[in-house]
């Protein structure tokens, strides 16, 4: 077998012995059409031909985790190449509090609220030829956070001191400041929860 064009997309490559393409593309490429030319033991010669495009819809990453109450940005967008959408939907829907999607664009943008475990939508690309396309993208929402201002009495046990934690599973904690915990309270690094008896004035 032979090919008119060695120049495949990147990663694609032509079998002379079988007439097969194989590999996985790796870059986009334009429409191009090559013809393939097979020849019998007699040498007679027959030929067919195929065009090849290569293109991208997919957003930049898999996977995003996001964190609550922070605004995204930049937004997360599609990487479309040669391609052409009328429009997109996701699903399953809602997204996350306070995300919106774009129909005319697949954007994803907004400021998400509300602490989510991941979840895999699909996005799916419909083209002026009614030709659908799909890929997928997994979204969380995280939160952790603690009480910002703790008064404690001296000399005294304390409530134990814990995060807020959802929208994550944390295996470990570890926790960091200009100075270390007053004296006689303790940092858990299993759960994250700050406890003990309070035996010194410490300043905020």
């Amino acid at each position: 077998y032979a090919i008119s064009d060695n120049d495949l997309p990147d990663d694609i490559v032509f079998g002379v012995n079988d007439g097969k393409l194989s590999g996985t593309p790796t870059v986009s490429q334009n429409e191009k059409t090559y013809t393939i030319t097979a020849t019998d033991v007699s040498g007679a010669t027959f030929q067919a031909e195929l065009s090849l495009k290569v293109f991208e819809f997919k957003y930049e990453e898999p996977i995003y985790r996001l964190e609550k109450d922070i605004s995204l940005n930049p937004t997360i967008n599609l990487d479309v190449s040669n391609l052409s959408f009328s429009s997109f939907d996701i699903t399953p829907l809602p997204l996350p509090n306070g995300l919106y999607f774009s129909q005319e664009s697949g954007e994803i943008s907004g400021t998400p609220d509300t602490a989510q475990e991941a979840i895999l939508y699909t996005v799916k690309g419909t083209d002026s030829e009614n030709t659908e396309y799909t890929t997928t993208i997994s979204l969380s929402v995280w939160n952790l956070s603690y009480s910002t201002r703790n008064n404690l009495k001296n000399n005294s046990q304390i409530a134990s001191i814990g995060p807020d934690i959802s929208g994550i599973t944390a295996p470990s904690y570890d926790i960091s400041g200009a100075v270390a915990l007053p004296s006689g309270l303790s940092f858990n690094t299993v759960d994250g929860t700050i406890t003990g008896r309070t035996d010194t004035l410490f300043s905020e």
